[in-house]
């Protein structure tokens, strides 16, 4: 076991500051039991921050940050005043310094640390491009599929359109005024058939585009 200790003073709104002590090189602040100092709030992440003694700032990934002075920690960061801050000024650790502890050097374990959270960092940075590149993706996608359906459902009212006016056409009665002549009759029934021949031309087409539309 290290001889070495850390002590702490922890500062929350409406409650009375506690000093503590921490045996070892490093202290891992959070709402897990795990963590060597436990705060039970809402706002602490269950592994939120390690301090190394030294002092360098090591936040876990945690929800609401921690911050020196004001300004996020995202790497990790030596200390230079005695205070760091958990979420948005919920609670305060205050770094009791002692000679000892204001060598430069690290422990072996803060070195290791800093470098596996690093690699990290690098890791997770490559996941985070990789996604935005699968997210870019899947909105081209979406905005091709948003376009396909509007297609197909265009081509669906064509259908039933000509569909209407095919059975309209067909259903009109053949008969005329009976002043009209044979030639007006048989000049108007061609009309009929051309048209009739139209719709169902146009008919046969929207269908087909249907039909390669709903293959794709």
């Amino acid at each position: 076991m290290s001889d070495s200790v850390i002590n702490l003073r922890l500062i929350r709104p409406g409650e009375p500051d506690e000093n503590i002590t921490v045996q070892g090189d490093s202290v891992m602040i959070g709402r897990s039991l795990e963590c060597d100092v436990r705060i039970d709030q809402p706002y602490v992440s269950k592994r939120h921050v390690r301090i190394f003694r030294g002092y360098v700032v090591i936040d876990l990934d945690s929800r609401n940050g921690t911050y020196i002075e004001g300004v996020r920690v995202t790497e990790p960061t030596l200390l230079d005043g005695t205070r760091i801050s958990l979420g948005d000024h919920d609670a305060i650790v205050e770094i009791i310094r002692d000679d000892e502890s204001l060598s430069p050097s690290l422990s072996m374990d803060a070195v290791a640390e800093i470098e596996r959270l690093r690699k990290r960092n690098q890791e997770l940075s490559k996941l985070v491009m990789h996604l935005e590149d699968e997210l870019a993706d899947v909105r081209r996608n979406d905005s091709n599929l948003d376009e396909t359906v509007e297609i197909r459902q265009t081509l669906q009212q064509k259908v039933a359109d000509l569909e209407a006016s095919r059975m309209r056409r067909a259903s009109q009665p053949s008969g005329v005024p009976s002043s009209a002549t044979v030639d007006e009759l048989e000049i108007q029934n061609q009309r009929q058939l051309e048209t009739l021949k139209r719709v169902e031309a146009e008919l046969a087409e929207a269908r087909k585009q249907l039909e390669e539309l709903n293959g794709q």
